[in-house]
C-alpha cells in the first residue's frame, strides 16, 4: 500500500486516472488538503491520502475508508447531509465514526468554505440539467409520448364497453 502526502495534492488526478470520481475527487481532496486540526487518513483502493498533521495526540485523528468515488460527487452537491446518506448507502465507513466527526467539527471553517464551493457547484449542476431538459420541439414529442401514450389496448379497452 503507497502513501501519499498532502504535498502531491496537485498530482492525485495524474496518479489515479482510471478512477471514477473524477474532477468531484480531485476538488473534495484540495478542500481537505486544507484541514488545519487533527489528520484524515483517506483510504480508497488500496492507496492512503493523509491531510493535516497527526504530531498532536489530542487533535481528533480520523479514518475514512471510500467504498465508491461517487461518494465525492454526492458530498460536494449534497454537503453535510449527503455525508450521512452516503454513510448509511454504504459507500464509505470508518472504523471510528466519532473521530471523523471530532475531524470535521474541529475545522468548520474548511467546511464552510466546502458549503460555499457546493452551492455554486450545484447551482451550476441544476442549470446545466435544466439547460440539458429544455423544451424543445422534439423533447416536447418526448414528453407527451412518455406521459400521454398509454398504448391502443388501454384506448381499446377504454372505449368499448364491458
Amino acid at each position: 500500500m503507497s502513501e501519499y502526502s498532502v504535498k502531491n495534492i496537485s498530482k492525485l488526478p495524474m496518479l489515479f486516472p482510471e478512477k471514477r470520481g473524477g474532477l468531484a475527487r480531485s476538488l473534495m481532496l484540495k478542500v481537505l488538503a486544507k484541514l488545519q486540526v487533527g489528520s484524515l487518513t483517506l483510504k480508497e483502493q488500496g492507496e492512503t491520502l493523509v491531510f493535516g498533521s497527526k504530531t498532536d495526540p489530542a487533535a481528533p485523528h480520523a479514518e475514512v475508508h471510500v467504498h465508491d468515488t461517487d461518494l465525492y460527487r454526492r458530498i460536494l452537491t449534497g454537503g453535510g447531509i449527503a455525508a450521512g446518506e452516503t454513510y448509511i448507502e454504504g459507500l464509505w465507513s470508518s472504523p471510528d465514526l466519532t473521530a471523523v466527526t471530532r475531524a470535521f467539527s474541529a475545522n468548520l471553517a474548511m467546511l464552510g468554505a466546502m458549503s460555499d464551493r457546493q452551492n455554486l457547484l450545484a447551482k451550476t449542476a441544476v442549470k446545466l440539467s435544466h439547460w440539458a431538459r429544455r423544451n424543445t420541439a422534439s423533447r416536447s414529442r418526448e414528453n407527451i409520448s412518455a406521459h400521454y401514450d398509454l398504448g391502443n389496448d388501454f384506448s381499446h379497452s377504454s372505449s368499448t364497453p364491458a
